[in-house]
Formats: structure tokens, sequence, C-alpha cells
């Protein structure tokens, strides 16, 4: 059947009083007067940022989350993530202004998303996803992996990914969207009364310059693409491009999926614009135009945004900011197990490939401790992120974790910690960053664009 918003919100696991809807109303009483933010608008519901971790079908968790946050009064300005939170986060985007909550409307769309309609490859392919979906044995998938070696050679992957592209094109049409434009012009929609209570963080402008953030790998120029934020480095006209564009780069799963090719016009490209948002040295440039060779490639090859970074917690956090005006929170699908047992060749490609999408996620983490008041960890069991065809009893299992992690989340996170904690650390990144700069190394760093009143 197809599961409504009601399903899941009235979803009452084995064993439990209330339904999910009821333990979220109670909760709501219980921290009515809690502060989450210092962003408010004129009905009193606070703004927060939030970033998404990518998980494939695991990411309806993700919507459990959103929902409670949705159901205690909290609203989102700026929304980011990688692959399967791409996808939710342009939903969220697109559905409707910032003020009004959207997840309900969400739910039945991404819950009703034609998975196995995205492997759109030939039926050799179709027969081969099939065989690693059902955990065929290595000889009889060795044997269809070769059936379909042409194809891989010649396109790198093994589905165009037209049928996912459309999807979104189609879902996003519905509410009227259908450029970059028509997105960001949502987005920006200023709530009634939106102001920062805290003097401190005040300022003239609290609507970020990039409310949005999907992140693809463009393995062409090493460069983790914060899309649309970077788009006018790959296309002249970018906001007249789809979104859907933009997920699918995100959402571009080696081998599963054709990579997204964009050609690169070398003559016209803006060096300045490469050198400030994809780190580009200026060295490295003028070098190559001495010896007259072009310094980029002739093409941007994207995969999905995981190879790089799965969880972009740090696209909204700007650390010149004491005293932020609100708080980005991070929502991850499974806990961080690092403990992988290496006993074959197939275990050995997926670890080399787990430690590379990891690892600067895991760094960023450690790196800026105050980030650990700002993430949840939703444990989804033994569910199987390339399940193409979840049952319902699995899609309500993976809402209602999402949404209990939530729930433990806005009541143990404190605002006023969080605020001390950013404090401490800013003056000494502030030093950090002006020792960088004076020592002329800050061109290999990324420029952070001032944010006034988030993070």
């Amino acid at each position: 059947m197809t599961l409504t918003a009601t399903d899941f919100t009235d979803y009452r696991p084995g064993g439990e009083d209330q339904a999910i809807a009821e333990q979220v109303a109670a909760l709501r009483g219980r921290i009515a007067d809690k502060r989450f933010s210092d962003t408010e608008d004129a009905a009193g519901q606070q703004y927060v940022d939030l970033v998404m971790e990518g998980g494939g079908v695991l990411g309806i968790a993700l919507m459990g989350y959103v929902y409670v946050l949705e159901q205690v009064g909290l609203r989102f300005l700026s929304i980011a993530g990688t692959s399967a939170g791409a996808v939710t986060a342009l939903m969220l985007a697109g559905l409707d202004v910032p003020a009004r909550a959207k997840s309900e409307r969400a739910l039945p769309i991404l819950a009703g998303m034609p998975i196995d309609s995205f492997v759109d490859g030939n039926q050799r392919v179709q027969r081969f996803v099939d065989g690693v979906v059902r955990g065929l044995g290595t000889w009889r998938l060795g044997f269809r992996l070769l059936r379909v070696r042409d194809v891989l050679l010649s396109r790198l992957g093994l589905n165009p990914g037209h049928a996912f592209e459309r999807w979104v094109e189609q879902q996003l049409a519905a509410v009227d969207i259908r450029t970059l434009d028509d997105l960001l012009r949502r987005m920006n929609a200023e709530p009634e009364g939106l102001r920062v209570i805290n003097p401190k963080a005040q300022s003239s402008k609290i609507l970020a310059d990039d409310p949005l953030c999907l992140i693809a790998a463009d393995i062409s120029t090493e460069t983790r693409a914060r899309l649309p934020e970077m788009a006018r480095l790959y296309y002249a006209d970018w906001r007249q491009v789809s979104p859907a564009k933009l997920a699918r780069m995100s959402m571009a799963v080696p081998y599963f999926f054709e990579p997204v090719v964009v050609p690169l016009d070398r003559d016209k490209a803006d060096k300045a614009a490469w050198i400030e948002e994809a780190a580009f040295s200026r060295q490295v440039i003028a070098r190559s135009e001495a010896e007259g060779k072009p310094w980029l490639p002739e093409r941007a090859l994207f995969v999905d945004g995981g190879v790089l970074s799965n969880f972009p917690i740090d696209v909204f956090h700007d650390h010149s900011l004491a005293e932020p005006g609100r708080p980005t929170f991070g929502v991850k699908l499974q806990l961080d197990v690092r403990a992988a047992d290496v006993t074959s060749i197939g275990d050995f490609s997926k670890q080399v490939f787990n430690s590379a999408r990891h690892i600067l996620d895991i760094e960023t983490i450690r790196r800026n401790p105050e980030f650990a008041q700002l993430v949840t960890f939703i444990d989804t069991g033994t569910h199987n992120w390339l399940n193409f065809n979840l049952e319902d009893k699995a899609k309500l299992d993976l809402f209602y974790r999402g949404a209990v992690q939530g729930m433990r989340f806005l009541e143990r996170f404190d605002w006023d910690a969080y605020k001390q904690a950013r404090s401490r650390i800013s003056a000494g990144q502030r030093e950090m960053e002006r020792v960088a700069a004076k020592a002329g190394v800050a061109d290999a760093v990324q420029e952070r664009r001032f944010r006034p009143a988030g993070e």
C-alpha cells in the first residue's frame, strides 16, 4: 500500500503505549519554554540550520528526526545534505517557504520513492543489480558482472540515472519549482518578524547567501562541490539549471550510476572563483599558464558526494562567530562503527571506499569538539541501505528510530552551553586564521563567507 503521513505519525511500535505523534505532543509540553536558537519569527518559531547524512534507503529515518523538530516549533533557514540526505534536503527546501512545516508533506513523497525503477540500465544490468541486492554467491554474481563489463568500461556506470532525475523533476514541478532561481526565491522568503534576540549576534541580515547545500564530488578537479553555491563554476546560466540535476550529481553512486558530465569552458573560466570557492592554488594556475598548459580539465565528472563528504556538518559553520544567532543541527544515519574484518578482495574494496568517504567528516568533528553538541546519531539497526524493496514495516521502523533520536536530542541540547563553548573556541580560531594569512598560506584554505546571524 501507499503509506500516508498519518501512517507514520500514528505508528505505535510493539509494546508502546503511545503513538509517535502522542509522544511528541508530550515532549512539546515538557520543553515548551526551552531555547534552541536566538533566531525566531513573529509566531515564536525558532530557526536552526540542518545538515543530513547520506545513506541510501535509510533516508526515511531522517524524516522522523525532522518531523519531531518541526512539531516542537523549529524551522530551517539553511538545509544541506549528501546523496539521500541531499534528496531529503531538496524536498524540504522546495515544498514550501521556511516558515512552514514540511515533513508531513515530504513523507509520502520520499517513502513512495520508486527506487527499483531507478535501475534504468539494460536487462543485463538489472539482473546484475538484482543479484547484488539479493546477495547472490560470488561465482553467480561474478558471471553476471562479466556480462555488464562493457557497460561499465564504456559509460563508467551501470545506470544512466535518467529515471531518478525525471522523478525529482516531477516532484518539484508539482510545487512549481523548475529552476534553481525558483527554488532559491522560495528559500529566501523571509518569515514574518524574523529577528535575532541576542544583541551580540544581531545583524541587519539573517538569511544566508547560500541557504541550500547539496554535496557532490567533482573527481576531475578533486573538488567537494557545494551546490548551488559553486554552480557558477560549472554553468554559465546556473540559475536556470534544474535542481534535479544537482540531486543527480549528489546521488551518482559510483558504478551504480553513470557520472554526471559537465563540459568546462576553460577559456571563460573565472579564475578568482575557482581560487576562492574551490581552493585552487594561484601558484599552480600561474605556472600552468606560463607553461601553456590548461589549469582546468575539459569536463567535470560528478559522482556521489559521499565519496568525499557524506556528512558535511561544517558547510554552514562560521568560526569567526563567537555568538552565533542559531546552531546547525546535524543528523547521521547509523552509528560510526569503525571496526571491519578485511578477509577478502570484496572486503578490501569496500573498506578502501568507506575509509575515503568517512575520514573527512570524522576529522572535521574531531577537530571541532563543539560539533558533538549538535550531532544526532540514528541507529538504523539491521536495515540495509541497498534494499530497494524496503517493506512498509521497515519504513515505519526507520521513521520511528529517527523520531526517537530527535526527541532525545531535543531534551539534552543546551543552547547556552553551546554558545559558551563557541565563545571559548572562536578566539583561538581567529588567531590561527590571522597567523595563516600573515604567513601567506591562506590561499590553500577555503575562504569562508561571513554569515552574520547564523553559523
